[in-house]
């Protein structure tokens, strides 16, 4: 993941990836994984999250983003520039 000015976690990992993947496995449930943490659903906007805990988005540019509402998610976290960010179709 590549980390933002305001300490977002940017994947690499588009919408389009998560909506093949789902139409490939028919299964249409999936978890954003970074580390030992699991996220399950994709927020319309920021604003949505839960303050102080992992929420994610597709930001402008159509990636996946990882990030805490009013907060840091690299601090909150503990993750780094480098760690790897997976989807999981359940």
């Amino acid at each position: 993941a590549h980390i933002d000015k305001f300490g977002n976690l940017i994947s690499n990992i588009k919408r389009s990836h998560i909506d093949e993947l789902v139409a490939k496995t028919g299964k249409g449930k999936f978890e954003i994984h970074i580390k030992d943490i699991k996220i399950g659903n994709l927020n319309q906007f920021y604003a949505q999250g839960d303050r102080g805990k992992p929420n994610a988005v597709i930001n402008s540019n159509g990636y996946v983003e990882i990030y805490c509402y009013m907060g840091n998610a690299k601090e909150q976290l503990n993750v780094a520039r480098g760690d790897e960010v997976g989807v999981v179709i359940k």
